[in-house]
């Protein structure tokens, strides 16, 4: 398992909106759109390697501990609030 949040030169936008974008156009997945989901997370302070506010970035450790997970968002979900497919 992968996980990534990336960015975009996309500056107009929540941060929120800012991971369904990524999660639905980054690059580096060959897995298909709708085979993807965001997840809503969170974790212990020790996990987080760092966190770039202006991009709303943060990178875990691979071992990172999960306090509380839930999925966000669907595809579906995604395409049906604007998304372009």
């Amino acid at each position: 398992m992968r996980s990534c949040l990336g960015t975009s030169n996309i500056s107009n936008i929540s941060p929120w909106d800012h991971g369904a974008f990524t999660a639905y156009h980054h690059p580096s997945s060959d897995t298909p759109r709708n085979d993807r989901i965001v997840i809503k997370a969170t974790v212990n302070k020790e996990s987080i390697l760092w966190a770039r506010n202006a991009e709303s970035e943060v990178v875990l450790t691979l071992d990172f501990t999960a306090i509380s997970v839930s999925t966000a968002m669907t595809y579906d979900e995604f395409i049906a609030q604007g998304g372009d497919a």
